[in-house]
């Protein structure tokens, strides 16, 4: 995937090889370019439902927290940290059932399609 960071690679869990899907969707590059775009500041982060660790990896410069309810996306993230040479201490996972540390300057939030009021977002709402 390519962040305004860099590229980064990125696996799904479970890997299941050369399989056609990706561990990032346009949501995760349409937030990244957004943050880089607009100069968003802060010390303390916090990334909401980061599935596979797209956000964790491009954003782990700012040592954010991680807060999600899979066990599976915390291990995918971590094991994405670890691939790409940053190292799963740069992120701090909470489990959905603990309260993440504040303050927090940033809330980084993908917000799942399973969980949208709608079949689709946009901009402008839903459509």
């Amino acid at each position: 995937m390519a962040t305004p960071g860099g590229s980064v690679e990125l696996r799904r869990l479970p890997d299941t090889g050369d399989g056609p899907l990706r561990a990032w969707d346009a949501a995760d590059e349409l937030i990244l370019e957004h943050l880089r775009a607009s100069g968003v500041m802060g010390e303390r982060w916090l990334i909401v439902n980061d599935l596979f660790g797209a956000l964790a990896v491009a954003l782990a410069e700012h040592r954010p927290q991680s807060w999600g309810d899979s066990f599976t996306s915390q291990q995918a993230s971590a094991q994405n940290l670890d691939r790409n040479g940053v190292g799963a201490s740069m992120v701090h996972f909470v489990s959905s059932i603990e309260v993440p540390e504040a303050p927090i300057d940033v809330v980084v939030m993908k917000v799942l399609r399973s969980r949208s009021p709608c079949s689709r977002i946009s901009f402008g709402g839903c459509v």
